[in-house]
């Protein structure tokens, strides 16, 4: 089985011309970087400084993996196996991490 998952794998990143652009990680792999991986550390910045706008920081990331995870699901659907489990995964993720930024905010830990 792990042959089988290896060389599909690897079909993948070879590409397949009739799909294109579905096929090319760079621009999905960039905005993963630059948006999510951005308000994260921004966040986490924030966060380490104490800073008033950490929630908003936080909570921004959390939607962000949340839109990330909806567009992945939209462009290459939802395979059983572990790329679902992960997309789940993430997207729990996603949506805890702006819950408890909002959650921080309405206790008026922000001060």
């Amino acid at each position: 089985m792990s042959t089988r998952v290896a060389r599909a794998q690897a079909a993948w990143v070879e590409g397949d011309e009739s799909n294109g652009a579905a096929r090319d990680y760079l621009l999905p792999g960039l905005a993963l970087m630059l948006v999510v991986g951005g308000l994260a550390l921004t966040a986490t910045t924030l966060l380490l400084r104490r800073d008033r706008r950490a929630w908003v920081a936080s909570a921004a990331a959390g939607l962000a993996i949340i839109g990330f995870e909806s567009v992945e699901v939209l462009a290459i659907g939802s395979p059983a196996g572990l790329a679902r489990n992960l997309q789940v995964f993430y997207f729990a993720l996603g949506a805890a991490l702006a819950a408890l930024a909002v959650w921080y905010r309405l206790l008026g830990q922000d001060t």
